[in-house]
């Protein structure tokens, strides 16, 4: 630690210092300051968490730090429980200084009703941040209203600055109950607040912004819900305001998935129960709980964390020996850091999930620096350059001005009773991911083989439950092609060159499909059937079949001229409207009817090796793109006398 001697003869620290206190009267906090010798504090931040809502009581102690420390950032939130060095309080209030010696710290009140959160962000990045600052801590009121949009608040905020460390939390309030539709549902009510300088605001924001060189920042989180199954997507969602309502994950109602995987009575006591298993989302590497609000009579439930249709979740299990284990680990990471403060930003709902080992969960810091804190609505967390607003987490602050660079040491005993347990169910847990990773890789192996057989969005419909699958499409391009002299070549070699060669032609027409992006539909001997627009549509689908026909034919003459083999190709096309889709219940195949395939197939069986025929209907839409031969009217079987043309190549661009 650096020392110096000041002006006076007095001993100076060089670096910061964290002192907590409970207010409670004027008369013990006024001895408090002159005993602690603030006063001559020239950086100094005050933080107020306060469990009574006494307004009074509060503006007696804004007007005592306003008077005997006019220096003095003040801010503070009303709290769903204080911190006071790691015990857990209630119906208090706990007055934090932090004095810093290299850093400057700075405040302010975004004014009552001065507009929303977008509005209040873009004031604080304006006035309070600076080039230098590092640092801002950010208390937001936490009631539901129009207003309350901590994720916007952040996001402009930081604007230009993915540098900048955001902490804090939403203001919190005791917890009540209250019933909202047809389901309990668990929420703050009435109103939150927050403080800065002498003032109150239920509806706006405060933040404290520490600026310049010299300070040591370190910032972690635990939530302590492990994932358990498999991951699930989001496929259908919307925004209601802050909120996200979510219809339905893999095609099911959330109502519906927490029936299956978890029973009626979980389902029925939805969103309570769902303290224990909510769904926790992983963006950008950072697991953010999803916490249930309102559910619907259609199965939908309204969250607290927007989802986007096509993100996955999984499931979250969250149990106090797991959740206290983590914490542990969460201690030894920050004492690693020998912070000179600590601040606890953690969320309510911990609390009612913890309940009797609240205090448990606490122990593990205690040593490690003085601290303070409170129990928030919302958290605020600085991960990979992003600023976060999360749930269910506790989040923690570091402070340090020193240079030391030892490592600090953690003096915390764990729970041997906790701790047996903890090793039980992380036993659990690590059996139930090591078995949901088997299923997954063999999901994938049955979705790998059954996507070489059926196109993708098939598939999918059918893994929905559909049992017949016909579709029609007015506007399709067949194409078949054969291979002449295959018959022939048949009886001259053996069985096993003969299945290599067709597989070598074969699969020289697989990559060029996949390169069109032509869907092959099947192979009937030494005949290859491939189709373009379906089932996806696709406007160019034609112009791409015929592209593919003039390289299959390449492709053939250059495998004779390696191979001096006598064996070539014959292709037909046609387009037109199909009938599509898959029949029975075993061994599927997606399969085309309709005249157009027949006419298609018959362009092939009544054209010549080498040679690409087509219909006239499929000449006259490429006129401009390709260039055709006039074959002539030539008789085709089950249609009549057919005008039909040889594709010949691409006309000049």
């Amino acid at each position: 630690m650096l020392i110096k001697i000041g002006p006076d003869g007095i001993l100076e620290d060089k670096t910061m210092k964290l002192l907590n206190c409970v207010y409670e009267t004027d008369t013990d906090l006024q001895a408090f300051i002159t005993a602690s010798d603030l006063a001559r504090e020239a950086n100094l931040l005050v933080q107020i968490f306060s469990g009574s809502t006494d307004r009074q009581k509060l503006r007696n102690l804004l007007s005592l730090l306003a008077r005997e420390l006019p220096q003095a950032a003040v801010i503070g939130a009303s709290t769903s429980g204080e911190l006071l060095e790691c015990d857990y309080r209630t119906d208090s209030i706990v007055v934090s200084f932090a004095c810093f010696q290299k850093v400057r710290v700075r405040s302010l009140l975004v004014p009552e009703g001065y507009g929303d959160m977008r509005q209040a962000g873009r004031k604080i990045r304006n006035e309070l941040v600076e080039a230098d600052t590092r640092l801002l801590i950010v208390f937001s009121h936490g009631t539901y209203t129009d207003n309350y949009d901590p994720a916007t608040l952040l996001q402009v905020i930081s604007e230009g600055r993915p540098d900048l460390i955001i902490a804090g939390g939403a203001a919190g309030k005791y917890w009540e109950t209250l019933q909202d539709g047809t389901v309990a549902f668990q929420l703050q009510t009435g109103s939150t607040f927050v403080l800065g300088g002498t003032k109150f605001s239920q509806n706006t924001v405060v933040a404290a912004a520490i600026s310049g060189e010299g300070l040591t920042i370190t910032v972690d989180r635990n939530l302590g819900w492990k994932t358990i199954g498999k991951k699930m997507t989001v496929t259908r969602a919307e925004m209601q305001g802050t909120f996200c309502r979510v219809y339905s994950i893999d095609g099911i109602p959330p109502l519906d998935l927490y029936r299956k995987y978890f029973g009626d009575r979980f389902a029925d006591g939805l969103p309570g129960s769902a303290v224990e298993f909510s769904f926790v989302l992983e963006r950008g590497g950072l697991e953010l709980d999803v916490i249930p609000g309102t559910v619907y009579p259609d199965g939908s439930i309204l969250y607290s964390t927007a989802m986007a249709e096509g993100e996955t979740i999984r499931f979250g299990f969250g149990d106090p020996a797991i959740v206290l284990e983590e914490s542990a680990h969460s201690a030894r990471r920050i004492a690693e850091a020998d912070p000179e403060g600590l601040f606890i930003y953690s969320c309510a709902t911990r609390i009612r999930q913890l309940s009797h080992v609240t205090q448990n969960e606490l122990n593990a810091f205690k040593s490690i620096a003085p601290s303070a804190g409170f129990f928030t609505f919302t958290e605020f967390y600085h991960f990979n350059g992003r600023n976060h607003t999360l749930g269910k987490t506790m989040t923690l602050l570091g402070l340090s001005e020193s240079e030391r660079k030892e490592p600090g040491q953690l003096s915390f005993a764990a729970d041997q009773e906790n701790q047996r347990t903890a090793d039980a169910l992380l036993g659990i847990y690590t059996m139930i991911q090591t078995m949901t990773r088997e299923l997954e890789e063999a999901e994938q192996q049955s979705n790998k083989l059954l996507l070489n057989i059926l196109p993708e969005s098939v598939a999918e419909t059918l893994k929905q439950g559909r049992q017949v699958i016909a579709d029609h499409f007015e506007n399709v391009s067949i194409l078949f092609a054969d291979i002449v002299g295959f018959s022939r070549l048949a009886g001259d070699i053996a069985p096993e060159a003969l299945i290599q060669l067709l597989n070598t032609l074969f699969s020289g027409f697989d990559a060029l499909a996949e390169k069109y992006h032509l869907e092959k539909i099947k192979t009937i001997g030494d005949a290859y059937f491939v189709a373009g627009g379906v089932p996806l549509a696709d406007e160019t689908h034609l112009r791409k079949i015929c592209s593919f026909a003039l390289e299959m034919v390449n492709f053939i003459n250059e495998y004779r001229k390696n191979e001096s083999s006598d064996l070539n190709i014959r292709v037909g096309i046609h387009c037109g409207p199909v009938i599509a889709g898959v029949l029975g219940t075993r061994k599927f195949s997606y399969d085309l009817w309709g005249d157009t395939v027949n006419i298609a197939s018959r362009m092939e069986s009544h054209g010549l090796p080498g040679h690409v025929q087509v219909t006239e209907t499929v000449k006259n839409q490429l006129t401009d793109l390709f260039l055709f031969q006039e074959r002539g009217l030539i008789d085709i079987k089950g249609k009549g006398v057919m005008r039909t043309y040889f594709l010949t190549g691409h006309a000049d661009p």
